[in-house]
């Protein structure tokens, strides 16, 4: 299984150890103009299992052994949709 389907599949079973244990130990969250640490990004992960639908609209870009990208539809707070 790809770790992008591992992603997916822990956000469907809100399973975070599956989460956690995917997530290497020197992670680094890269989203625009800012970056998170590994603790940072799986709090946020814990935090979005809540109420999130981001799995149903994430799209894998790339994977490697190094590397996953992932690009994901949102709506800013004017209702405009942007990726």
């Amino acid at each position: 299984m790809t770790l992008f389907e591992q992603t997916i599949q822990a956000f469907e079973n809100q399973d975070y150890d599956l989460a956690e244990r995917i997530h290497h130990e020197e992670f680094m969250f890269v989203r625009e103009y800012s970056m998170s640490s590994r603790e940072e990004h799986l709090a946020n992960i814990q935090e979005w299992f809540a109420d999130s639908t981001w799995h149903k609209r994430v799209e894998c870009v790339h994977e490697d052994d190094f590397v996953l990208v992932m690009r994901a539809s949102e709506i800013d707070d004017s209702g405009r949709p942007f990726v």
